[in-house]
């Protein structure tokens, strides 16, 4: 499988506007990016790792741990990346009971 090409007009999956943030809203109007909602977590991140969407945005708590874990591997073996909204790698600690994935994912390719 080959590291895929960016769209133009640039292609992002998210949750649904109504569970987006102001800053997600207002960074995105104005350009000629779509939006588009459909599926879970793990549909979203095939959906960037076959190329049909640039970049997955999920804010905040709002996927777990179980959601990132199977797919990063493949995002990272294409070239791409998978990362926590502050640019962090997502830890994967088996001692901590918390799966909540606290600063979202982000998943793209460059």
């Amino acid at each position: 499988m080959q590291k895929p090409k960016l769209h133009n007009p640039l292609k992002i999956v998210s949750r649904d506007t109504g569970k987006m943030t102001n800053s997600l809203k207002n960074a995105i109007k104005g350009t000629e990016a779509n939006i588009f909602f459909n599926g879970g977590s793990g549909k979203k991140i095939s959906q960037v790792a076959k190329g049909q969407m640039d970049v997955l945005i999920y804010e905040g708590r709002c996927t777990h741990k179980w959601d990132s874990c199977a797919s990063e591997p493949l995002i990272l073996a294409l070239g791409g990346f998978f990362t926590d909204e502050k640019c962090q790698p997502i830890e994967y600690d088996p001692n901590n009971v918390n799966t909540v994935n606290t600063h979202g994912n982000i998943c793209c390719f460059d």
